[in-house]
């Protein structure tokens, strides 16, 4: 089935660097494969949304920098806004940065390379996909949200898009955030699988319905070493079967061997035999062509009638005489065993070709297997690298799991002190709910008090009146009979002030006066002194 979906997510800052750099073919992997027919193509980077005038770019090391480099400046920037809004930095696990995934099913691999659908035309598939992503983000979030890069990889098992966004919108809100929500997540697998409609590509299964869960890149790349390794181990024991196969025929082969030797002998054995009697035959022929020949001079073929008793007893003489020498039996056996060793002969040739063909099989096989193992060992290789790369994850992860750890300790201890607060602000509160009850019955209590006495008021309200204004009517006379008293005071105090200040004036001119005489006694001494 052919099937296409899309993952997001927010990633630390250490991790967004890691996978930058990934993406965009910093550092390269050691997982990158060669023998998939895709693997010549170019890997495809959109910047702008227009495929035709980027003509399948692969950007140069300068300009993949710059992209890092914006992602790090971007991060200061909002790390101020962050100061300012927040008061207090980024912390390493914020997240500034939205890295997602476009995959497809390995169907693509052969539709590439049958020629059903071309590069260019996934590429653009890819772009027009991403830009509908772009677009969907920006509405959700109601403001447009800066693309980083997108990058087609073509250099790994399976044709598939990474992208990365700013993870940043308003005052510092997470994009992920705001789009983590199972229907928005889904309304986004639709939105792809509509995208990849033209290839005849279908959104991916749900989850809901497979049970089956998405794995990072780096989970992905771990599960594909885990496979290679089962396929390695397959291929190792098919090895061993080869070579036990190879081994039982090649003690077949020297069996037959031996056996061929033995018959070779025999055979030339069987051969010298009939030599020799075809040998005996021959002189036996020769002796009695020799005697006819003599009988027939000797007689006339009358006399050679009448003798023909005396030929016969002559050639009867002739072949008992030779018969002792040839064995008709033997000859019969040995004829017997020439066509068993004929027959024997052809099998065994049979045997030798089958054998041949066999062993020409089997050299392929091997070629093929020592292709195999070659190309085993060196995944094996890239394995162990990736293994260690991997172990060095593993130790980063464990001290940041240890720290975290600790950090949860101290959480824990903070949890239990706060626990132990609520407690005590539950029981005061649970005090205070008590205390509130009797003040509110008090107040309840006080105000029934206060409104019977605000009727028994309004009862004589009257009465009081009438002797309020009169007591008012009293007061205003006693207080004017206050006031005329005090303008009597202070109208005597004016009269005394105004004494005050002439005798005052009087006692200064005196004074003044004084002084002057003073002055006069003392100059008249000093002149009488002179």
């Amino acid at each position: 089935m052919n099937y296409v979906q899309i993952r997001f997510d927010a990633l630390n800052n250490g991790k967004s660097q890691f996978q930058i750099k990934h993406d965009l073919r910093l550092e390269k992997p050691d997982y990158l494969r060669e023998d998939q027919w895709h693997n010549q193509f170019n890997n495809t980077t959109i910047k702008d949304y227009n495929y035709f005038s980027q003509n399948d770019i692969n950007l140069p090391y300068d300009e993949k920098l710059k992209i890092l480099e914006k992602y790090k400046s971007d991060r200061k920037e909002l790390n101020i806004i962050q100061r300012k809004e927040r008061r207090r930095s980024f912390r390493e696990k914020d997240s500034t940065f939205l890295s997602g995934i476009i995959t497809l099913s390995n169907t693509i691999n052969e539709q590439l390379k049958k020629g059903e659908v071309e590069k260019y035309q996934l590429d653009i598939v890819f772009e027009n996909t991403l830009k509908s992503v772009h677009e969907k983000l920006s509405e959700i979030v109601g403001e447009e949200i800066e693309l980083y890069y997108g990058v087609i990889h073509y250099d790994e098992k399976t044709p598939h898009l990474h992208f990365g966004f700013k993870n940043k919108f308003g005052q510092n809100k997470s994009v992920f955030g705001a789009i983590n929500r199972k229907e928005i997540l889904s309304e986004f697998q639709e939105l792809v699988g509509e995208g990849f409609k033209k290839l005849g590509f279908n959104r991916g299964i749900k989850k809901d319905i497979t049970n089956s869960k998405h794995l990072t890149v780096v989970k992905m790349h771990q599960e594909e070493i885990k496979g290679l390794k089962k396929e390695i181990k397959g291929l190792q024991n098919r090895k061993m079967e080869i070579n036990s196969d190879i081994e039982l025929l090649l003690q077949t082969k020297t069996n037959i061997s031996l056996e061929l030797k033995k018959l070779k002998e025999e055979r030339s054995f069987v051969a010298r035999e009939i030599k020799k009697i075809k040998t005996t035959l021959k002189k036996l022929q020769q002796s009695v062509k020799n005697k006819v020949s003599k009988s027939i001079d000797n007689n006339t073929t009358m006399g050679f009638l009448t003798n023909k008793e005396a030929l016969n007893k002559d050639l009867t003489d002739i072949v008992l005489n030779h018969i002792e020498k040839v064995d008709i039996k033997s000859i019969k056996n040995l004829e017997n065993e020439v066509s068993k060793t004929k027959t024997e002969n052809k099998k065994l040739e049979n045997e030798v070709s089958k054998t041949k063909t066999e062993n020409k099989k089997l050299e392929n096989e091997v070629s093929k297997t020592k292709t195999e193992n070659k190309k085993l060992e060196n995944e094996v290789s890239k394995t162990k690298t990736e293994n260690i790369e991997l172990k060095s994850e593993n130790i980063e992860l464990k001290s940041k799991i240890e720290k975290v750890e600790t950090e949860n300790k101290k959480l824990k201890i903070t949890n239990e002190e706060n626990r132990e607060r609520i407690h005590l602000y539950s029981e005061m509160q649970l005090q205070g709910d008590k205390q509130l009850m009797k003040l509110s019955k008090k107040r309840k209590e006080e105000e029934e008090r206060i409104l019977s006495l605000l009727k028994e008021r309004e009862e004589n309200y009257e009465e009081n009146l009438k002797v309020i204004e009169d007591e008012y009517i009293m007061k205003l006379e006693d207080k004017d009979k206050e006031i005329e008293y005090q303008m009597d005071i202070i109208t005597i105090m004016n009269n005394y002030k105004i004494d005050f200040e002439s005798a005052e004036k009087k006692y200064k001119e005196e004074l003044k006066k004084k002084k002057e005489h003073q002055e006069d006694l003392e100059e008249s001494h000093y002149t009488m002194r002179l």
